[in-house]
């Protein structure tokens, strides 16, 4: 059965910024924004901050002041952006909640691809 295709971006999110949008000012902004981000993630210093630590400015930079998502504090009430939150399902997280069992999540830290956001959970001993 074929699925519905919907747009990637809500006409009525997409419009009033449209009509606001200043090619020139914006444009040189955003650019300079997204370089800074480019060149950091392109250095030795990604690789010595964890993505909790890198993953709320590049959320601001990226989706709030280059692309422009509205966020909680937008005003309006109403926004399309949220931060991510941590799930539990009856007090657990994610992956316990998943039936993980500690040798399924020792595996999956034994095989991630080299270059691992966040370090691995330290083993007790």
């Amino acid at each position: 059965m074929p699925v519905e295709a919907k747009p990637l971006f809500r006409p009525r999110v997409v419009r009033p910024r449209l009509r606001a949008f200043a090619p020139e000012r914006d444009l040189a902004e955003g650019r300079e924004r997204l370089r800074a981000w480019s060149e950091l993630l392109a250095s030795p210093a990604a690789d010595r901050q964890t993505e909790q630590e890198l993953l709320p400015d590049f959320l601001t930079d990226v989706f709030y002041r280059v692309l422009g998502y509205p966020g909680p504090s937008g005003g309006g009430g109403t926004y399309t952006l949220s931060r991510e939150r941590h799930v539990e399902v009856d007090g657990k997280l994610v992956n316990e909640a998943c039936g993980l069992t500690a040798e399924e999540v020792d595996l999956m830290w034994r095989t991630a691809p080299p270059r691992m956001p966040i370090a691995p959970p330290c083993e007790e001993g």
